[in-house]
């Protein structure tokens, strides 16, 4: 409880500022997971994950109209059992974006900065690594469905961690370790995205959205700095489709249901996952207006009722059950508006 009245007390503060600085919106998402790690461990919590996501945009446009600062800080940690910190980290991204209108094309490009690292209690440094890109995103759309295409180049600077690594634990997916190339490479790639987001049905009984994210991210890797590393892995496939159903809500709260499967894999090595979960989740939403905007205050569980896990990792298949089980938090949020 005094974390989440810290949190309040922060947003309050940082509400202040966006007046000042022209922030159009801020949202804060603090929750905690509980891990049953293993593909046959059903029932047995064996770790735990606290995380804070801060995400917000910044209107620059008295300095170039649609321009504006985005960043999404966030911070992972984790804990045994007993409660005892075991490991954490960051992964943040921010960029400048540029608004664009070109005849039918509307988009922005992105000038932006991301860094990811993490650290174990008992290890030390699990590596870490920086990424900077540059790309026009672009809308259109496709038999009647609104979608984005993401073009970028990226240049990337990646630094292995210690030779310890945490083993073969729910908490190793965590560790740094960017999923397209091996630790300890430097070179540069390009990232081909697409999304399609939409409403497939909305009623007096709820709605039913979809999403889904096709990522196909190159990496050449122009120098291996580490002997532990081949270099091979060329390309990164995340292939993630998501269904959504949410009741209408009765004096704030609702309930509702994810249907997700994702697909990764690794070209060079063969290396994949597909996971498929089916996720009920219920929450409280309250909004209401201040001086400085529209604050709203949602908190939220979320459980994986089903998680199966299928790929190959090495060239050793594997089957069962995903890491992340249940979650609760809250979510704070400021929109300001135009």
């Amino acid at each position: 409880m005094k974390k989440l009245f810290g949190l309040l007390a922060f947003m309050t503060v940082i509400s202040g500022v966006a007046v000042a600085d022209e922030f159009t919106n801020l949202n804060l998402d603090s929750h905690w997971r509980g891990i049953h790690g293993g593909l046959d461990n059903r029932t047995n919590l064996n770790l735990n994950e606290w995380r804070n996501e801060f995400t917000g945009t910044l209107s620059l446009d008295d300095e170039w109209k649609g321009l504006s600062f985005n960043f999404d800080f966030l911070r992972k940690d984790y804990y045994n059992t007993n409660s005892h910190w075991i490991g954490g980290g960051w992964d943040n991204d921010v960029f400048l974006a540029k608004d664009f209108s070109h005849g039918a094309f509307v988009g922005d490009f992105k000038l932006g900065w991301k860094y990811e690292g993490y650290t174990s209690d008992e290890f030390g440094s699990q590596g870490h690594g920086n990424e900077y890109y540059f790309g026009p995103t672009v809308g259109f759309k496709l038999l009647g469905q609104e979608g984005t295409f993401t073009a970028q180049f990226v240049y990337y600077n990646d630094v292995d961690g210690d030779t310890n690594r945490l083993g073969h634990t729910a908490i190793e997916e965590k560790t740094y370790g960017r999923d397209y190339k091996d630790a300890g490479t430097e070179g540069i790639g390009g990232n081909f995205d697409f999304n399609f987001n939409g409403t497939i049905a909305q009623g007096r009984f709820g709605t039913v959205t979809y999403n889904l994210d096709l990522k196909n991210h190159w990496r050449d890797a122009t120098n291996t700095k580490s002997t532990d590393s081949d270099g091979r892995n060329s390309v990164y496939l995340d292939y993630d489709g998501v269904v959504s159903y949410d009741s209408p809500r009765f004096y704030g709260f609702g309930v509702g249901v994810d249907m997700e499967n994702e697909y990764e894999m690794q070209t060079g090595n063969g290396n994949y996952v597909n996971g498929f979960y089916l996720s009920p989740k219920a929450s409280f939403k309250h909004t209401f207006d201040t001086s400085i905007g529209k604050v709203g205050v949602m908190p939220y569980v979320k459980w994986d009722a089903i998680d199966q896990q299928k790929g190959k990792t090495d060239g050793k298949d594997y089957s069962g059950y995903g890491d992340t089980k249940l979650r609760a938090g809250l979510k704070l949020s400021l929109d300001r508006g135009e």
